[in-house]
């Protein structure tokens, strides 16, 4: 049996902010309408991690796609499709 291949989406944050909250829910919102894949989304508070914290402080929210960081600060959602088709 041949497993989809699973896309994890990552939203580096931080706890009240508003920009990163409405990333992850444009994000939720286009995942869930590409049905034909298989995605994980989920937040990480770069709070909780020293250096995520030192390199992205100034640049949330950033969307990683399978580890590589694909949008800083505004999340162009057409390109971000793109990526992930």
């Amino acid at each position: 049996m041949i497993r989809p291949i699973i896309t994890r989406i990552e939203i580096l944050s931080k706890p009240n902010c508003c920009l990163c909250d409405q990333a992850f829910f444009q994000i939720n919102r286009l995942v869930n309408n590409m049905s034909h894949k298989k995605f994980t989304l989920s937040k990480i508070n770069i709070e909780s991690d020293q250096n995520l914290f030192d390199e992205y402080n100034l640049t949330i929210p950033v969307v990683r796609v399978n580890g590589t960081v694909v949008s800083e600060s505004v999340i162009d959602i057409p390109a971000l499709r793109k990526v992930l088709e």
